[in-house]
């Protein structure tokens, strides 16, 4: 199996959580560069064309996350001396909720993404068939309730005390060559992760259609730099590794 990644060097801040919020979870976030592991291209390259669209965006039309149609993936990566007897994981979200108003300049981006993170998703078949041979191994039953117990429990997520995953966004610039509303931006977020935020940038594609748009992108980011202790057993032995792999698609349709 494939070792798991290195950590980029992707800048990520942090921020003071404000006080009262509830948050976010084991994904959301984060700064981007290296490519992903061999075996799935990166969302942001399998965005299919676009028609031609019979209108553009007007600076203040707000739009809604289609649920349905959107999804964030996470992939986590074992570690250790003893990480032969462990599984790489796949972590998949699509039950998104938010919206956000098209700004006249894209410095003035805001939007909010939420996330149940009891909604997440643990090791689909499908999924790991996707990510190809590093997802090879099958997780038994027992396993995959081990994973999700792990995952939501409060050595990890903390569901039962912070049961959303949010994500806010604070502006963009776009990129060289990028025309509005469509193109390549860097998009200033704020990630709130059991009770503390984390700013960051992440590129982003965007595409529009006559009634919708849709944000893609691929990045990593550092469990620690989000105020997580990566899960681990046997003293360290076997363990996830830091980093983990974000890959999202994100439509959104214009509110009527």
């Amino acid at each position: 199996m494939r070792a798991a990644p290195r950590p980029s060097t992707c800048r990520v801040r942090r921020a003071r959580a404000p006080a009262g919020t509830l948050v976010l979870g084991a994904l959301a976030a984060l700064a981007a560069c290296a490519p992903a592991p061999p075996g799935r291209r990166p969302v942001a390259q399998e965005v299919a064309p676009v028609p031609p669209a019979t209108r553009t965006a007007t600076a203040g039309e707000r739009y809604r996350v289609v649920p349905a149609s959107s999804e964030v993936r996470v992939l986590a990566f074992r570690d250790g001396p003893l990480a032969q007897l462990g599984h790489n994981h796949v972590l998949v979200a699509r039950e998104l909720a938010g919206e956000l108003s098209v700004p006249g300049a894209a410095q003035d981006l805001r939007f909010e993404l939420s996330l149940p993170v009891a909604a997440l998703s643990v090791d689909e078949p499908a999924a790991r068939r996707e990510e190809g041979d590093a997802f090879a191994s099958e997780p038994s039953a027992a396993d995959l309730a081990g994973t999700r117990r792990n995952l939501l429990g409060p050595a990890v997520l903390d569901a039962d005390h912070y049961p959303l995953l949010r994500v806010a966004g604070l502006g963009a610039a776009r990129e060289s060559g990028s025309g509005p509303p469509g193109g390549r931006y860097r998009v200033r977020l704020r990630i709130e992760l059991r009770g503390q935020a984390t700013a960051l940038e992440v590129p982003v594609i965007v595409t529009t259609t006559a009634d919708a748009l849709a944000a893609a992108g691929e990045f990593r980011v550092a469990q620690s730099s989000l105020g997580l202790a990566p899960f681990s057993v046997a003293l360290g032995a076997l363990r996830v590794a830091d980093e983990l792999v974000v890959r999202f698609r994100i439509v959104a349709r214009r509110a009527t």
